[in-house]
């Protein structure tokens, strides 16, 4: 597969979520996930160059006991991913998986902090678009840390 090396950039990945307890253990998570890159090495004629990424996902989370304030967790998701490289006009879109592990870290009875490490992999994603690039073979798999606020109602 042809790697691709990126430099995260302004406006910063964006991940918005709402989720509930289905049990004591397991919980299901609705996220939006929105990133802008810059590329630093791609094949073809593209260098420095913007890519920008929307998807959506459903995810499974499996929650451990909390000991001494920190809850751990791991979790499982899938869900749609859309790429767009716009100066050569490529786009793709399709299916895309995760998993990861983590932990929520009690700060009061409303408000969790959350550090996740995640792998994202978007499967079969086919870029169309006007240049010479083999298309089939672009791995746009990642690894992630998320960190963020969970607040509960």
């Amino acid at each position: 597969n042809t790697d691709v090396e990126y430099d995260i950039e302004a406006p910063y990945p964006v991940t918005l979520g709402v989720g509930m307890y289905i049990t004591p253990l397991f919980s299901l998570a609705l996220e939006a996930n929105y990133e802008t890159q810059n590329l630093e090495e791609f094949p073809d004629t593209i260098t420095n160059e913007e890519k920008k990424e929307l998807s959506g996902m459903l995810n499974l989370y499996f929650h451990f006991p909390r000991l001494l304030g920190i809850a751990p967790f791991v979790n499982i998701g899938a869900g749609y991913t859309q790429i767009t490289i716009e100066e050569n006009d490529y786009d793709a879109d399709g299916f895309i998986w995760n998993a990861g592990f983590g932990f929520d870290w009690k700060i009061s009875g409303m408000f969790n902090l959350v550090a996740e490490a995640r792998l994202e992999d978007p499967v079969d994603l086919e870029l169309d678009g006007l240049g010479s690039l083999d298309r089939e073979d672009v791995d746009f798999t990642r690894a992630k840390l998320l960190l963020g606020l969970k607040v509960k109602f």
